[in-house]
């Protein structure tokens, strides 16, 4: 099994596990948005009105790489930092500092 294979089943486990929690969690709060057939507009639209994170939506991108990757072999690589940048994209949004579209 290559490197970039187990890279990805070890992110697909830790995102799934967060989630599972995530979906468990009883908040009742309206449907998440759903990143598949969503085009750029819609995903900026999503996180101005608060339905969706950069976090959530890197996750979300992650699940369906590792999903789908030994299939479509599509991904050259991960940034391994990925969540933390969409963690720190949220605080400047929540700061009214929105870089760009994404």
């Amino acid at each position: 099994m290559s490197i970039k294979c187990q890279h990805v089943q070890v992110l697909v486990s830790l995102l799934l596990t967060s989630v599972i929690v995530g979906c468990t969690s009883g908040s009742g709060g309206p449907e998440r948005f759903d990143i598949v057939e969503a085009t750029i507009p819609e995903m900026q639209r999503a996180m101005e009105e608060g339905q969706i994170t950069s976090r959530e939506l890197v996750e979300a991108h992650l699940v369906r790489i590792a999903m789908y990757e030994e299939v479509v072999n599509a991904t050259i690589a991960i940034n391994p930092r990925a969540l933390q940048d969409a963690e720190r994209l949220d605080r400047e949004r929540a700061e009214g500092n929105v870089r760009g579209p994404l």
